[in-house]
Formats: C-alpha cells, structure tokens, sequence
C-alpha cells in the first residue's frame, strides 16, 4: 500500500463542510465519505515549527527540544521518521511547507519548496508579563482582509508540482509516501472577491467568540492581550470569519486537484490517504487570535484517515493525535513502529478491532504564553494545565465551546474522579514545573546568544521591534 499525506497550515477543524460548517469544501467532503473522521484529533503543539517537529520526529516537544519557531526541527540530534523509511527503501517525497532548519537532512528522499525556517520569530523569547500588544502584525496578519479580484488559486503551484510527481515520479517497483504540505488557511486571508462576498452575510457568531475578558484565566487573558482580541468590533471579526472560510475553501479546490490527479493515476482505491493540519485558529476565540492556546480551536485540527476497503463514511470520537500519523503509515506499509516513536497505528480504530487509545497530550511554550501550558483529553474531558496559575477542566460533550471550567466544581463526583485520573494521567513521566523551567531556560539563553551576534536586534526590527536590553519597543 503507498501513502498519501496531505497536510494543512492553521485549519480549524471547525470549517469544513463535512462537520456542519458554512464552509464548501466538497474535496474535503467527499474524501469524509469515503474515510474515517476523527472528531477529536489534537497537535501535540499549536505552533507551525513545534507542531510540525513534534510529529515527525515522533516525539513530544518536550523531548526534542523545539519550544517555539525559534527552534525549528534538525533531524539530526532525533532522526525523524522520514530517515527511518528512508532506511527500509521506502520512497517519501515531500512537497511545500516543512518548517524544519536550514540546510539539513529531513530524512526525504527530495523535497520541493519546504519553506526552511531561517528566520525566527524571536517575539517567542519574550514570554514574562506584562506581553506587549502587537497591532501592527495583527494588522497585516490578521485583520487585512482585502481580496484578490481573481488569478491563480493561492498555493496552486504546490498543487500541481504534486500531479507533476504523481504522474511523472511516483515509483512503479517500490512503496512510497508522499506528503504534500499546504501553508493556507494560515494567515494572511487575501482570498477571492466572489468567494469572500458569498460567506460575509452568512457569517454567525458564537458565543465564544463573544467570550468577555474578565472570565478568562490570567494566563489567557495575556494571550488576549498579545494578540489584541478585544480591539476589533464585531462587523470587523465577521470580515475576518469570512476571509477565512473563503481561503479554506480555495485550499479544498488544492486537495481536490491533487486527490484527482491520484484518480487520474490508477492509485486513488489503492492508497492510503490522511488529511490533517499542524493546529487550529483562533479566529478570536475566548478573546485571542492565531494558535499558542490550549483550547480547542487552536489545538483540535482536522483529520480524515481513507484506508481503502475499511471505514467509509464513519467517525470515530476516541481522542487521537498527529505523532499517530506515523506509526498509523507504518502500518500501512507493513513495517514495525520503532520504540523511540511515541502514537499508535490508527488502523485498529478504523477496522473496529480496537477500541482502546492514549489519551492526546498538547503543550505550548510559544509566543503569547507566560508559562508552560498543558493540555490532556480523555474521554469527554479535558484538562487544561497552566503551570503556576491553576487548571481548566471541560466537559466537551455538554459544553463543546469551552465557557463553562469546572476545575472548581469538586462539589461534584464525576468533576473530582475526571481531575484525578486525568491529573494522573498528564503528570505520569511528566514534571510539568522541570518542563516549564526548562522551556523558559533555552529561550532566555538563545536570547542572549542572538543579542550577542546582532541577529536579534535584525529579527526584532524585522517585525517591528526594538530591544533596548530588557524591553521590547515598537520602531518608529
């Protein structure tokens, strides 16, 4: 069986048209049909760099070491899985975003525009409160949403370098994997004139998106502040609501050319094909914009898993994980998952001969974050972790937009038996204050390793910054 792993930037598993969404996206419908849905899909950490080493290395963030996008994945000190199916002749080809370190060896057999992390985003460095307001990104990140009158679909050309490799490099005498990586629907949302016009007076808000500032924890509350959440009116979100319904939309017309071209092939009934993102979107969500948060519109992404003959049309609740990619292909492939990968093949759930998984662990040490944040789901539960400011414990089956913590509420047996065990099951090999202390120490010491160089005065200026030494200050 071969492999086809495409895989998205900052998709909120909430917009697509196969969970209900205004969304159209009949590419990314259709494949529902024919796959599995996983409704409860989480990255081991919401941030572009983290996330994206954190699953193919196979190891938490925590583990491997790259806390933020300052930090990006070599491959060298922990061989990832691509050097692993590498080493059993298994063809992988990547094309489009990787995010990992210059110049290194991913492990692929070759690669197409990977988008290596050269510049750092060392705005990440700077986690002790108060954090500084960033309108000037946002503004250019965020909040512009002006269209494109028409022109090519944004990220075309890694569409059709993907037909390209399928109908002229995809290897007839060997197994092979090939992962096509999207930037969209990450920000920024210049999409289509025609595309943002149908969404923006069908645009509904809700209620967490309304979500007051003084019911959030202080740890959030910071990451409302960084991101500017509450400086918008209303009209403005819904303009940014409907740019990015328009981009997810115009990256489901991506997935359909290259899932068609598999057609075109001969290979589509026969291969394995997964759909996911790095993390979610905010979208102002309990007052913040963009990732770094532990709830579940920035740490739940989407997946769909076709395995071909097994599980069309069903959707499976168990909570799962992006580092399941990974042992879930090697399944696929016939090969053993190595020991030092953490996830479980995915194949069981889908056949129906499993029912048992792991419960998904996220953490976030990234920008906006003033300190280590965790995040475990089990079962309808999930636990928040903020290291130093306390817990949030939410019931997503009765109250899905996260309004409603009940870490207080231990008047109640089911609260008191939920934070035990997933208490135990967060902090199992896990010192979440070691973890915190030693995210905080990398950070402030390659800090002072860039001040020392110049380079992070360059960075800093790069995005509007200036650093006197011991604040950060917006240039003139």
């Amino acid at each position: 069986m071969n492999v086809l792993f495409l895989f998205a930037d900052q998709h909120n598993a909430e917009y697509t048209g196969y969970n209900g969404a205004l969304t159209r996206t009949p590419a990314l419908d259709a494949l529902a049909r024919e796959g599995t849905v996983f409704e409860s899909a989480y990255t081991p950490c919401p941030m572009c760099a983290p996330a994206r080493g954190s699953m193919f290395s196979g190891r938490y963030v925590y583990e491997n070491r790259c806390w933020d996008n300052c930090f990006p994945y070599d491959g060298e000190r922990m061989p990832g899985w691509a050097h692993y199916l590498r080493g059993k002749g298994v063809e992988m080809a990547t094309i489009g975003k990787l995010d990992f370190a210059p110049g290194k060896d991913c492990g692929a057999s070759s690669t197409f525009a990977p988008y290596e992390r050269a510049s750092y985003d060392v705005v990440s460095l700077f986690r002790k409160p108060p954090l500084l307001l960033r309108p000037k990104y946002h503004m250019v990140n965020n909040w512009d949403v002006s269209c494109r009158e028409g022109g090519p679909r944004l990220e075309q050309n890694i569409a059709e370098e993907a037909c390209r490799w399928i109908r002229e490099d995809m290897p007839a005498d060997r197994p092979w994997v090939l992962n096509v990586n999207f930037e969209k629907p990450h920000s920024p949302w210049h999409s289509r004139k025609d595309k943002f016009d149908y969404y923006r007076p069908r645009v509904e808000l809700k209620e967490k998106y309304r979500q007051p500032e003084s019911e959030l924890n202080p740890v959030d509350r910071e990451q409302s502040r960084h991101t500017c959440g509450y400086i918008l009116d209303e009209e403005h979100v819904k303009d940014c609501h409907a740019a990015y319904h328009a981009i997810v939309e115009e990256h489901d017309e991506n997935l359909g050319e290259v899932l068609q071209a598999l057609k075109d092939a001969g290979v589509y009934d026969d291969t394995l094909i997964i759909y996911s993102a790095d993390h979610g979107e905010m979208l102002r969500a309990h007052g913040a914009w963009e990732k770094s948060s532990m709830y579940e519109d920035s740490i739940r992404v989407p997946m769909i898993v076709k395995l071909p003959g097994c599980g069309a049309g069903e959707r499976i609740q168990t909570p799962v994980s992006l580092l399941d990619i990974f042992p879930t292909i090697c399944e696929a492939l016939g090969e053993a998952q190595p020991p030092q990968f953490h996830g479980q093949s995915l194949l069981g759930l889908i056949r129906g001969t499993r029912t048992d998984h792991a419960p998904a662990f996220s953490e976030s040490h990234a920008n906006g974050r003033i300190t280590g944040t965790f995040a475990l789901r089990k079962g309808k539960w999930k636990l928040m972790h903020y290291e130093g400011y306390g817990e949030l414990l939410f019931d997503l089956e009765s109250d899905p937009q996260e309004l409603h913590n009940l870490a207080d509420c231990t008047d109640r047996l089911d609260v008191r038996e939920a934070l035990a065990d997933l208490r135990r099951e967060l902090t199992e090999g896990r010192d979440l204050a070691a973890i915190t202390r030693e995210a905080f120490a990398a950070q402030e010491q390659l800090k002072e390793e860039m001040e020392q160089s110049g380079r992070l005065e360059k960075e800093l200026n790069k995005r509007g910054f200036h650093y006197d030494g011991n604040e950060l200050f917006y240039l003139p």
